[in-house]
């Protein structure tokens, strides 16, 4: 209890400061104290330092940052934690989350489609909840498109960045559309789909549907697929004659 040793003997100086002993005693009880601080110092260095070794051999590079970072907190010129936090920073996932709201009448938009494309690839998809709310919670660093789009809106599409351990915070906001988008299931469909061709085939079982409402559920499927100018409908022949040319 060096602190309140301390105390005692500068009180004792205090009131009669050619006191000695209690002179040369507070000298060693401050001594003390920064010896096992010191003590103290390095030990949490070295749990810290473990600590942030342990996850990153896991995997778990936000934790793995986090002890690297207290490393530095405590010795700035740590290189090995400044090494490993160096390495790790540009790694450690972002999250995006926002708001959907009716750009006429600022009102909430529910079950919305909120999807994310990198290298023109779906790289994640999720639905807004009834207070129009969404979230992406682990997203690699990176340049996205993010695609919002809901059963009589327009079509929302914004390039975005994504920040190592950042929060990206949007507002979208939907212009109301006379238009419905075709929907699955309540889930609005994205024509976004890339293969190795640039070819996606859908195949529609119309088996038990009458033949005259058949026609018009491909014919709205096409129409919407066209519309949105990342696909075009094809016949049959060729996209054989496609694949035989690959």
């Amino acid at each position: 209890k060096y602190e309140e040793a301390i105390k005692i003997y500068g009180g004792a100086l205090t009131l009669d400061s050619e006191n000695l002993e209690a002179s040369t005693n507070l000298e060693n009880c401050r001594l003390a104290l920064k010896q096992q601080k010191a003590h103290e110092r390095e030990e949490r260095i070295k749990y810290e330092m473990d600590q942030g070794l342990a996850a990153f051999r896991s995997g778990k590079m936000k934790s793995a940052l986090a002890a690297f970072d207290k490393v530095l907190e405590l010795d700035p010129a740590n290189d090995t934690a400044l090494a490993y936090a160096e390495k790790i920073r540009p790694r450690i996932p972002g999250i995006i989350k926002g708001t959907v709201r009716d750009l006429e009448i600022e009102k909430p938009v529910a079950n919305a489609t909120i999807m994310l494309i990198k290298d023109e690839k779906p790289a994640g998809n999720t639905f807004t909840n009834s207070s129009g709310e969404f979230e992406f919670p682990e997203v690699d660093p990176g340049e996205y498109t993010l695609l919002a789009a809901c059963d009589k809106f327009e079509k929302f599409e914004e390039r975005e960045t994504v920040l190592p351990d950042k929060t990206l915070s949007l507002t979208i906001k939907l212009s109301p559309s006379g238009n419905n988008i075709p929907t699955v299931k309540g889930t609005p469909i994205f024509p976004y789909i890339t293969e190795k061709l640039n070819i996606a085939v859908l195949n529609l079982d119309v088996s038990n549907v009458d033949k005259g409402l058949s026609e018009s559920i491909s014919d709205k499927l096409s129409e919407a697929l066209v519309a949105s100018r990342r696909v075009r409908v094809v016949e049959r022949k060729e996209i054989d004659k496609i694949i035989k040319e690959q």
